[in-house]
């Protein structure tokens, strides 16, 4: 069947934030496709331009585990077109009804795959699936609930980002946890004392792994995925303790010029808390033991 002719019998949606992409995502769009597939439907992931709290309640939005393009990147590579929506005050005063209304406008919907927890629409909170089947049946919509996985959620990716358990990331995420932004001029000690370094200015908005040092692979404009360590801290051997955050990554052996690149850090494994160090030799010492440590893990 071609895509014409799919979209012309109508379509099944699953809608969220799709933080992370992780593997609860995952299942819900597995399922997605494999009831489109059953009914001759074209599968679609509703997404939004901004986390919901950034309209519902500003001060409570979290930080992104991924960006907008690198999240629709991923969805597409599940088998799935993103249709993103702006999530303005309109939007967010839809009751569940006007929700599935504006689906079934928009988009043709037949079919609505839910996640374990997921509701939509101003009332959303205090409903059931049976709630919402009984709504969307004379709109001509079914509803269906995805499987569950357990214990995996963009909440509980979060978390383990913040104490710097990329491990336990990855293992939520289906893939180790990134983060991506442009190369900046430093104040390029990592030349005086041998080990230069690419200092990442990340995306806005976006989730950074505790302080501490970190086994990663790096991904360069051409595509090339290199190994390499980075630190994330205030550098407390040569700055105050209250220096600004910085991201530095080392790739050993590699000399070419990467500033106003944009990387991609894939966080393998963290090394160590960030230390402070009598003088340059320790600081220099422990780099050197660092990148050994790393070379183990890959």
């Amino acid at each position: 069947m071609s895509a014409t002719d799919s979209s012309a019998r109508g379509t099944a949606v699953t809608a969220g934030t799709f933080d992370g992409v992780h593997r609860g995502h995952q299942e819900v769009i597995r399922f997605l496709r494999e009831q489109s597939a059953r009914e001759g439907l074209q599968p679609k992931a509703v997404t939004f331009d901004r986390h919901p709290l950034a309209t519902v309640a500003p001060e409570r939005t979290p930080p992104m585990i991924l960006s907008r393009a690198r999240r629709d990147s991923l969805l597409r590579k599940e088998g799935v077109e993103p249709e993103e929506l702006e999530f303005d005050t309109r939007l967010m005063r839809l009751s569940a009804s006007e929700w599935m209304e504006e689906m079934k406008r928009r988009f043709d919907v037949r079919l609505i795959v839910m996640g374990y927890d997921h509701t939509f629409g101003r009332d959303g909170l205090e409903m059931t699936v049976d709630d919402y089947r009984r709504l969307a049946q004379p709109l001509g919509i079914r509803i269906l609930q995805a499987p569950c996985v357990e214990g995996v959620s963009s909440s509980a990716i979060r978390k383990a980002v913040a104490a710097g358990d990329v491990r336990k990331a990855a293992e939520m995420m289906g893939r180790p946890f990134e983060m991506e932004g442009d190369v900046i001029h430093g104040r390029r000690l990592g030349h005086t004392i041998g080990f230069p370094t690419a200092n990442l200015n990340p995306v806005p908005g976006m989730l950074r792994p505790a302080p501490g040092v970190y086994a990663v692979d790096v991904v360069i404009p051409d595509g090339r995925r290199l190994r390499g360590v980075t630190n994330i801290g205030h550098r407390p051997t040569v700055d105050r303790a209250d220096s600004p955050l910085t991201i530095e990554t080392h790739i050993p052996g590699f000399n070419e010029d990467l500033y106003g690149s944009h990387l991609t850090l894939h966080f393998i494994e963290r090394l160590r808390d960030e230390k402070t160090f009598p003088d340059l030799d320790s600081l220099t010492r422990a780099i050197s033991d660092d990148i050994d440590a790393a070379r183990t893990i890959f």
